[in-house]
């Protein structure tokens, strides 16, 4: 057996690190990247980046002949330079064509959206059409590797009768720190057999600046993985945040109790917050449930984060009386710091509870114009004027010198991120309000 290949089965049987050899003999230029979202585009630029040809294949007309002004690739550094040097360079070309796109590349990246809506009904609809296009195309010899989070045996399923390798390797980066976070974190590799394990292991070998490549198996090893890091993350914020209105109860503060927890290294509690936002952290634990019953511990801790919400728009109407005809500044439409995504932002439900209630609600984010706010269904906020309540929903730096909250001299600031400072808050002469403090 050559030896990258047993390099590989060595790390199947206990290794604590494996280093694959990679196998330069085995072509893997061009490179397809089938699904050019936020992910799939950086995807592609990294390979640029590295002097690989890359096709980039996307349904979506006005996002393919959007790629060349660049303006589609800001917000994650690095990526409109690589682009724009591929493009003029001739080795990014770019079709909405999956099976093309795969007959003419020696490897095939898959990424594109798997979702689930609040009910748990997961649409894998552009991936199913993809496979199809993908199964019946990609040359034998050639290897595909799906990449999209999707529950577990989703990929044998869908591309298992290709005449290509093939493999399941879970993105594990986030928008924003995509080029950084493929090289800091382990690649996790599964495969349909033996050959195809090695040659999706080889490919990241090459291609990954060194990163450790770790191989753990089949298909179905490799989809689990990526479930079981969301999920311990979801749950993991459904404890914290049980902790925080524990903390609540018992008149303690849990930003301090969890920094003390934690200092033990068995422990790693999260922070507690206003909710649960983005493509994947909400998300993830259906895929996990999918064909079997809600475990106990996914289901409650469901119930905890969606009801975050609640419990925030609920401190502000104890705080002013009554939430008909009051005014409230949401901050932070985006569901993370420094990241332009609104997926399943708290920020919605929040404002929906409270125009309900009668509320008139205006919002802010930084990252957001006020054409783009309107379009989230949200009004733009005047932040010359003044309002009853300032609730925080998500800490971008450009709100933790309280400036805004200085000129909107509100009666009480609810805190969802834990992220102001009390005393400071207290010293503008505002109730301040946390979550769990």
């Amino acid at each position: 057996m050559a030896r990258w290949t047993s390099v590989i089965l060595d790390s199947l049987t206990g290794a604590q690190e494996t280093r694959v050899t990679p196998r330069p003999s085995v072509e893997i230029d061009p490179i397809a990247i089938i699904g050019l979202g936020r992910i799939g585009l950086a995807l592609a630029g990294h390979y640029l980046e590295r002097g690989f040809r890359v096709i980039g294949c996307d349904t979506d007309v006005v996002r393919r002949e959007g790629i060349a002004d660049g303006e589609i690739a800001r917000g994650e550094p690095g990526l409109e330079t690589a682009l724009r040097r591929g493009i003029e360079e001739l080795r990014f070309t770019a079709t909405g064509d999956a099976g093309g796109a795969a007959r003419a590349a020696r490897t095939s990246l898959v990424i594109v959206p798997v979702t689930a809506d609040s009910g748990g009904q997961i649409d894998a609809g552009p991936l199913e059409d993809v496979a199809k296009r993908v199964v019946g195309s990609a040359p034998a010899g050639s290897l595909v590797v799906v990449e999209t989070t999707v529950p577990v045996g989703t990929t044998r399923r869908l591309f298992g009768a290709a005449r290509s390798a093939v493999a399941y390797s879970p993105e594990r980066v986030s928008v924003g720190s995509v080029f950084r976070d493929l090289r800091a974190y382990p690649k996790i590799v599964g495969g349909r057999d033996e050959d195809s394990l090695a040659l999706a292991s080889s490919f990241y070998a090459r291609t990954l600046d060194g990163a450790v490549v770790m191989p753990v198996g089949s298909l179905e090893t490799a989809e689990f993985v990526k479930l079981i890091e969301t999920t311990y993350r979801f749950v993991n914020i459904g404890l914290a945040n049980e902790f925080a209105l524990a903390a609540e109860r018992h008149g303690v503060d849990v930003t301090r109790a969890i920094e003390a927890a934690n200092s033990q290294p068995y422990s790693h509690i999260h922070s507690p917050g206003v909710g649960v936002g983005g493509h994947c952290i909400p998300v993830y634990p259906f895929f996990l449930e999918a064909g079997a019953s809600a475990t106990a511990i996914v289901r409650a801790s469901r119930a905890v984060n969606v009801g975050m919400p609640q419990v925030i728009v609920d401190k502000v109407r104890s705080a002013l009386g009554t939430l008909s005809g009051r005014r409230v500044l949401l901050l932070g439409i985006a569901f993370r710091p420094g990241t332009k995504e609104s997926a399943n932002s708290p920020a919605f439900t929040v404002h929906r509870l409270i125009t309900d209630a009668g509320g008139i609600v205006a919002a802010y984010d930084p990252l957001y114009g006020e054409d783009e706010t309107r379009a989230a269904g949200l009004i733009p906020a005047d932040l010359g004027a003044r309002y009853d309540a300032v609730v925080l929903v998500t800490a971008h730096p450009e709100f933790l010198d309280l400036g805004i909250v200085a000129r909107s001299a509100p009666v009480v600031v609810v805190d969802g991120r834990n992220a102001w400072p009390r005393g400071d808050i207290e010293r503008l002469g505002i109730r301040y309000l946390g979550v769990g403090r």
